[in-house]
């Protein structure tokens, strides 16, 4: 499990290190984005021809990467959402809580309780994410699609271990969150 961290941690170190600096448009966007979900760190954006998924990387100095087809294929009110999402999980630490979830995974690799929890953390994780969109646009539907878009033209391969939501495909319980409130994105 040690092995498959590090080499997880070198896919996604080379991803970033192949990203592009995006278009005019979307570092427009990133900083319209900033104004809405304060971050508390500087962020960059980039564009890659790699990236399966949009995705948030880097721990110190995070990036937001766009799949380059992606970017020119989603609406701008798409993207919007998409970059919410994923600036949310710059803004709530995710990066730094996922990596101490896969160390302890990779220490008890051989529990089933740390196994099932990890993915219920990871389904979590997401799930905040996506309350932070909805609160921050008031509009669950119009996301939804999105996110239903994004599923139906992700890979079947493997994303790397230390992106747990990259890639994913379907909720596996579609109303989970319609019995609490979403977080507000100020919170």
């Amino acid at each position: 499990m040690v092995c498959r961290l590090g080499i997880s941690f070198l896919a996604l170190w080379g991803l970033r290190r192949s990203a592009i600096p995006a278009p005019s448009a979307l570092q427009d966007r990133l900083r319209s984005w900033i104004a809405c979900c304060d971050p508390r760190r500087p962020i960059a954006i980039g564009v890659s021809r790699h990236a399966r998924s949009p995705i948030a990387l880097g721990l110190q100095r995070p990036v937001i990467l766009f799949p380059e087809k992606l970017a020119t294929e989603l609406t701008a009110e798409e993207i919007d959402q998409i970059g919410i999402h994923e600036l949310a999980h710059i803004r709530r630490h995710d990066d730094w809580t996922n990596l101490v979830q896969k160390l302890i995974e990779a220490v008890y690799f051989f529990h089933p309780g740390v196994r099932y929890i990890a993915r219920q953390l990871d389904l979590e994780r997401e799930i905040a994410c996506d309350d932070w969109v909805i609160a921050a646009t008031g509009q669950s539907r119009p996301y939804a699609e999105c996110l239903t878009r994004l599923a139906a033209g992700s890979s079947s391969r493997r994303d790397p271990i230390l992106a747990p939501g990259a890639g994913r495909r379907a909720r596996p319980q579609a109303n989970h969150g319609a019995h609490r409130k979403p977080s507000r994105p100020d919170s």
